[in-house]
């Protein structure tokens, strides 16, 4: 008798979902993992990077993102080296930075856009989420708020003395409210750093 790996009820569980389409716009947001995988054909492989929305009506939700910086395809080459560079640039890092830690539970903006994806070269009616931009939250305008936005951590982090973890949203029942000032941060009316002025 064969093994029955598939023994569950899915009875009322509805269909499957491609990836959540979300409005165009400036999402904030951190890297909550980067890990690297093989292409389909096996010939390359690609960096996957996952980015949890951590401010706005779309708190929690997650963004992906595949680097393909090693692939046959200089194109897809060359549009994955230009997004680790926005990413380098919203981080405040050199151009060579390579540490995996220094890239994840950052604070940045991701630029959002739905476009229609192609099939050689034409439109068609199915739409895709585009990462067009990478932005810092803090606009990159001083050395200060550029070691401000590389100290955050969540809340349930900042009461520990350890390293790099993955970033956690708060539990259900005392949820973190984004747009409020959190415990430790700068009192007077003072915003954080992503927080537009």
């Amino acid at each position: 008798m064969s093994e029955l790996l598939f023994e569950t009820n899915t009875a009322g569980v509805g269909d499957m979902n491609a990836f959540e389409i979300y409005p165009d716009g400036e999402y904030v947001a951190v890297m909550t993992r980067a890990i690297r995988e093989a292409t389909k054909d096996g010939q390359g492989s690609f960096i996957k990077c996952t980015y949890q929305i951590i401010d706005g009506p779309y708190l929690n939700k997650v963004y992906i993102s595949r680097l393909n910086l090693w692939n046959n395809n200089a194109t897809a080459v060359e549009i994955a080296k230009k997004e680790v560079g926005a990413l380098r640039k919203a981080l405040g890092l050199s151009d060579t930075e390579a540490d995996t830690a220094k890239y994840v539970n950052r604070p940045l903006i991701l630029v959002l856009k739905v476009k229609n994806k192609k099939v050689n070269g034409v439109a068609t009616a199915e739409v895709e989420q585009v990462l067009t931009n990478i932005k810092s939250v803090n606009g990159g305008q001083t050395q200060q708020q550029t070691q401000q936005q590389q100290q955050w951590q969540p809340q349930a982090q900042q009461q520990q003395a350890a390293p790099v973890q993955q970033w956690q949203p708060q539990p259900q029942a005392q949820p973190q409210t984004w747009g409020q000032q959190p415990q430790g941060q700068p009192q007077g009316g003072a915003k954080m750093p992503w927080q537009k002025r």
